[in-house]
């Protein structure tokens, strides 16, 4: 199968970026012929002010990412086009052009940028579902996307003017959720059902069973609100004796440096961003992983990478978290913004080794059971012969 893969990457590098590209390499990996059309929001840094302001304007419909993806197509002739993230240099006119070449459409839906201008369902440290109950404008009166009105402004109105088109109803042909939380809540906003396919992340190679537990818990991911960071900070501040290693950046991170520093016998380090096989190293020697989000996470790529390494996930009781980690059976949950409960969680799988090892091996399970490649590809395949049955039809 001829498979155009596109995705628009974030400034900060995150999940998505990594189940784009272990997609891809999946696809290739079974002898799909892959083309991997990437944008990143990069180069909207190199934009002079006027072109800056230019560029907001186009974010519902982009004129040079449809002249430059028909071009691609044409020559690659695609069965299917599959999109990841497309906001906000490729912008939705992607779709049209894949319609005007007769190419099928499928998108992963990895957050809920359809429903909410700052793409999380989410405002001051909690969920908030207003947008989905009385109209995108109230993203506006808060200005929740980088808490600017005109920035937020400039998203609703590209999602207006797509929601009035029906450009998702009547131009994407199959979407896939990572989780039933997911599913759930787009349905809800009268999407197609019948469209809607559920498939988890997963790892396009399996690193085995980790060998030692080095004895420190391990954080991985985007240093922001809505991941619950300052609540993982602020339950290490409670606990003595346990070190936390915390990798990844984002624009919190000098603030929780300067946390850490307060109180050296925290034993909290920070590695910076790290690329995949030393991230992966580092991952392996931890007796657990945190996932403390207080957003609805989708499916987060370090629980998959945890579970494969036999390696218990103590997460936050909210989203598809409560779904995906099972309670005492391959993670401990906690209530979310609990540094108490995160404390409590952690000190448990520190002070009782049984816990941690059958937690551990549990995990293990969970992965071989629902994460590995093979049955993702077949998962993945099964939609895309969906998607191409459909626009035949």
């Amino acid at each position: 199968m001829k498979v155009l893969v596109g995705h628009n990457h974030y400034i900060f590098k995150g999940g998505e970026d990594a189940a784009a590209a272990s997609e891809v390499d999946l696809l290739r990996r079974h002898g799909h012929d892959v083309v991997f059309w990437e944008m990143t929001n990069n180069d909207f840094n190199a934009f002079s002010p006027l072109a800056k302001l230019r560029h907001v304007f186009s974010w519902d419909w982009s004129r040079a990412s449809y002249d430059q993806l028909r071009k691609t197509l044409r020559k690659f002739r695609p069965d299917i086009a599959h999109f990841h993230n497309t906001f906000f240099m490729m912008t939705p006119s992607v779709y049209d052009a894949c319609r005007d070449e007769g190419v099928p459409i499928v998108q992963t839906l990895h957050n809920f940028r359809m429903l909410c201008a700052n793409a999380l369902l989410f405002r001051k440290g909690f969920p908030c579902e207003e947008c989905m109950d009385h109209g995108l404008r109230r993203g506006i009166r808060y200005g929740c996307y980088h808490d600017s009105r005109i920035l937020t402004w400039a998203i609703v109105r590209m999602l207006d003017r797509h929601w009035r088109q029906q450009t998702w109803q009547k131009k994407v042909d199959a979407f896939i959720v990572t989780s039933d939380f997911a599913y759930s809540r787009y349905v809800k906003q009268g999407l197609p059902v019948e469209r809607f396919f559920v498939k988890p992340n997963f790892l396009v190679t399996d690193p085995g069973e980790r060998q030692r537990d080095e004895g420190y818990a391990f954080y991985g991911g985007r240093l922001s609100e809505e991941k619950g960071v300052r609540t993982l900070l602020h339950a290490w501040l409670r606990l003595k004796g346990i070190p936390l290693v915390i990798a990844g950046t984002g624009p919190l991170e000098e603030e929780l440096r300067a946390m850490a520093a307060r109180d050296p016998s925290a034993q909290i380090s920070f590695t910076g961003f790290l690329e995949k096989e030393e991230y992966l190293h580092k991952l392996r020697g931890a007796r657990c992983v945190i996932i403390p989000s207080e957003c609805y996470e989708n499916f987060p790529v370090t629980m998959v990478e945890a579970f494969a390494c036999g390696i218990p996930v103590v997460g936050s009781r909210i989203g598809s978290l409560e779904g995906l980690i099972k309670d005492e059976s391959n993670g401990l949950l906690f209530s979310p913004r609990s540094p108490e409960g995160l404390a409590f969680q952690v000190n448990r799988l520190f002070f009782d080794e049984g816990l941690a090892a059958r937690l551990g091996q549990e995990a293990r399970r969970s992965f071989q059971a629902l994460y590995m490649a093979e049955q993702n590809h077949d998962r993945l395949t099964e939609i895309y012969r969906y998607a191409i049955g459909r626009k035949r039809g």
